[in-house]
């Protein structure tokens, strides 16, 4: 099904850009201000998953 690619790709995407995030060996002080932040993108992840719909504002 299209939709199943395009959930496929964006959350890809989405992997990337968490990576790109989240340094190699972060310091506490990064580590704090990032998890909220993977935490948001993955719960906006998992509404799209549920939602089968684009996230307007990731």
């Amino acid at each position: 099904k299209e939709t199943q690619k395009r959930i496929a790709s964006h959350a890809n995407l989405m992997l990337k850009v968490a990576n790109l995030v989240r340094p190699p060996q972060p310091s506490l002080h990064l580590m704090q201000n990032l998890w909220p932040l993977e935490i948001k993108i993955k719960k906006k992840l998992l509404a799209y998953y549920l939602n089968d719909q684009t996230p307007n504002e990731l």
